[in-house]
């Protein structure tokens, strides 16, 4: 190790970056979504830390909503893609969810279309 780097026992529980292997971060893991992230800097990793890398010692915050069992992606929670999928079963088909026919209107939800 070179002289100029921090060990962790000698920098207050930091580290340098060679040793956290702090690298480019990706868009759904990054410092700073980490518990560890401190605006420009870090608990653990010593120097200057920019929100869009990531080390070894990634720490994510919890989704308070995933202990209740309600989980989300970029499409949608998974509640929503069940219910999504039970309605395709009962109508046997790909779509969602039928036009209904009033007095020769088409009704797609409170709204009606000459």
């Amino acid at each position: 190790m070179a002289m100029n780097e921090p060990d962790a026992d000698d920098a207050g529980g930091t580290m340098s970056k060679e040793q956290a292997q702090y690298r480019n971060g990706n868009p759904l893991k990054h410092c700073g979504l980490c518990r560890n992230y401190q605006g420009d800097s870090c608990k653990i990793v010593a120097g200057s830390i920019s929100p869009y890398m990531i080390s070894n010692e990634y720490n994510p915050h919890t989704n308070p909503l995933q202990a209740q069992g309600i989980t989300f992606s970029l499409h949608g929670s998974e509640v929503w893609r069940k219910k999504r999928e039970a309605r395709r079963q009962e109508t046997g088909k790909g779509s969602v969810g039928k036009a209904k026919q009033a007095k020769g209107k088409t009704r797609i939800g409170k709204q009606s279309y000459d």
